[in-house]
């Protein structure tokens, strides 16, 4: 899926800062969607300085974008943290903030996307894999409706920055975390998700030679509104150092890309998810 790697890496990058949250762990994750989590983290008495926390787990995301059929992969995390700036890498993307000031992220961010491999969809070409380099930004209000809630709003462009191809896309989400007790915390995050006419063409356009050997209708999908997804994060903290982490995004794909006859051959519905533990010191 389009993003997936930064819904698993930004999804759970909701789910990374949002276990940093809770015992001080990640920070973006295995894909794109997502927004930061806070308000558990002040009640912890983090010392300053230096933080590290790593993480691991399985993970689930669809084969290709439109797909039915789901692969598995390790969803690896780590982080390191000092005094406000930060990196995380999770699963298929990493980000960093470089702006020191608590309530406003700023930094490049670089997820990885599976291709889709010729035979999956009998007579058309797949394509390869790709990677993508961008830059996000962040603004996080704090205690809005409670003490140690949270509110935040995020905006990411990523460019194809391998041979395959050119192509851009973006994405705007907004989330809230809240903690429940002193050691779990929750985040649910909503966006939408952009592509150019390049990218929407790759991923989801049949062309009439693709058609001919396909036997799926030509479908020229345009640039615009790619998805929408819903991503829920938390984390429990055991101890300290230990804590554990589950997140589930669902995405729907709307639009030209919903409309695409390889969509509807597989499954406009798009799911992504993963746990594991975590451990910070």
């Amino acid at each position: 899926m389009n993003r997936i790697s930064t819904l698993l890496c930004a999804g759970l990058t909701a789910c990374a800062t949002g276990l940093g949250a809770v015992d001080a762990t990640f920070a973006q994750g295995m894909g794109r969607s997502a927004g930061g989590t806070g308000g558990l983290g002040d009640t912890l008495n983090h010392p300053e300085g230096w933080r590290f926390s790593v993480g691991i787990g399985p993970g689930i995301l669809p084969t290709y974008a439109g797909s039915k059929e789901y692969r598995f992969l390790p969803a690896i995390r780590a982080t390191a943290e000092y005094e406000g700036y930060s990196a995380s890498l999770f699963g298929l993307g990493a980000r960093a903030d470089l702006f020191a000031p608590d309530q406003i992220e700023i930094g490049p961010i670089l997820n990885f996307q599976f291709g889709r491999d010729d035979n999956e969809i009998a007579g058309l070409p797949g394509y390869e894999d790709a990677f993508y380099l961008g830059l996000y930004a962040a603004v996080e209000f704090k205690q809005v409706v409670g003490s140690h809630d949270s509110l935040r709003l995020e905006g990411t462009f990523e460019q194809n920055i391998s041979d395959t191809g050119d192509g851009f896309r973006y994405g705007l989400s907004v989330g809230y975390g809240m903690p429940l007790s002193r050691s779990l915390l929750a985040n649910l995050t909503l966006g939408a998700e952009f592509n150019d006419a390049q990218l929407m063409q790759r991923e989801y356009g049949v062309t009439a030679a693709g058609a001919a050997s396909s036997g799926l209708a030509v479908h020229d999908p345009g640039d615009g509104i790619e998805g929408v997804y819903a991503t829920l994060f938390t984390g429990y903290r055991l101890t300290p150092q230990w804590g554990l982490f589950a997140v589930g995004s669902a995405k729907r794909l709307v639009g030209g890309a919903g409309d695409s006859p390889i969509v509807k051959q597989g499954s406009a519905n798009q799911f992504i998810g993963g746990f594991g533990i975590t451990y910070t010191f």
